[in-house]
């Protein structure tokens, strides 16, 4: 190319909007969850917008079961600057945000509404720009993956019924602390290894939402399901702050409106699909449902806001939801 073709290509380009010469973006969303969760589909809804409003220039990769390994690591990478996304939870970014792991607290919100509408506050949205000076960037906090009960294969009604059995939970202090308030004792395991865990009889049980468990085929492992609902499982996608700031702005745009969209759909799914995941269950699979009193297991929970230090940032999600 001769100096008068290069000069004329660098004119072209400097008249050119910004986001008619930026380069190609990539994204690689990454999830515990199986490509059967609700949580995939709203992330290919999510994928196929993104890709449709910037002209196949942003690119989303989804990679479900953590493929591309824990959600520890994925924030980590993210923190480093990597074009990953994280489909974490608050007990997760506690560790970055300790006020945002209130959320994750054992009857935080009593149901999936009320939980939107605290993840909707301006107190906790405050709480998640803190995020931002870790290197971690929350595209929305919307992705309600269910309410999480107890399953086992010993019957449990009450807290009593869960001494002395080990369940499967996520390592967040906000979890395990959770669990441990609800009689049973807690074990940090990664999600992928919950199956053979329950075949080979490590654990005597797990507590996770329904969508998950049908997406894992980990029906095929338990007898009952205590319906406790003592988490409300609202997600979040979290992406590094200095790749999405990389981006042009009309991307970071659209990356953030798709994702608030997705995290919608995907909840939508969710809740929508819960009865057939309790029919396949029953019906298909002879697992019992027990409906509990909630009554003890809220009251024996509430000592978790104080060991964790979290009873002001409860008072002010109440405050705020008033």
């Amino acid at each position: 190319m001769n100096i008068n073709m290069k000069l004329s290509t660098l004119l072209l380009a400097a008249a050119l909007p910004f986001s008619a010469v930026a380069k190609d973006y990539t994204l690689k969303i990454s999830m515990s969850v199986g490509e059967k969760d609700p949580m995939y589909a709203g992330s290919m809804v999510m994928k196929e917008a993104v890709e449709s409003r910037t002209d196949g220039k942003l690119k989303i990769e989804v990679y479900p079961s953590g493929q591309l390994g824990s959600m520890e690591d994925i924030q980590e990478q993210a923190m480093f600057g990597e074009n990953v996304a994280a489909l974490t939870d608050s007990g997760r970014l506690s560790v970055f945000s300790k006020e945002i792991g209130v959320i994750g607290v054992a009857y935080a919100a009593k149901d999936y509404q009320e939980m939107k509408r605290i993840v909707e506050t301006d107190v906790f949205k405050g709480w998640e720009q803190k995020l931002e000076k870790e290197g971690l960037h929350v595209l929305s906090f919307n992705w309600f993956q269910g309410s999480r009960s107890f399953f086992t294969n010993k019957e449990v009604q009450k807290p009593e019924d869960l001494n002395g059995l080990l369940i499967r939970t996520p390592g967040a202090a906000v979890w395990s602390e959770s669990v441990r308030s609800l009689g049973a004792t807690p074990t940090a395991l990664p999600w992928a290894e919950t199956y053979p865990a329950m075949q080979q009889g490590t654990v005597d049980g797990f507590e996770a939402q329904l969508p998950a468990v049908i997406s894992g085929s980990l029906q095929e492992t338990v007898k009952y399901v205590a319906e406790t609902e003592h988490f409300q499982l609202m997600t979040a996608l979290v992406v590094s702050e200095d790749w999405f700031r990389s981006l042009p702005q009309e991307y970071q745009t659209i990356l953030t409106e798709e994702s608030y969209n997705a995290g919608n759909y995907a909840s939508e799914q969710a809740n929508a699909q819960i009865a057939e995941y309790k029919r396949i269950m029953q019906d298909d699979y002879g697992v019992k449902f027990v409906a509990v009193d909630k009554t003890p297991f809220i009251k024996n929970a509430q000592a978790v806001f104080k060991k964790l230090g979290y009873e002001q940032e409860y008072q002010q999600l109440q405050q705020a939801l008033k």
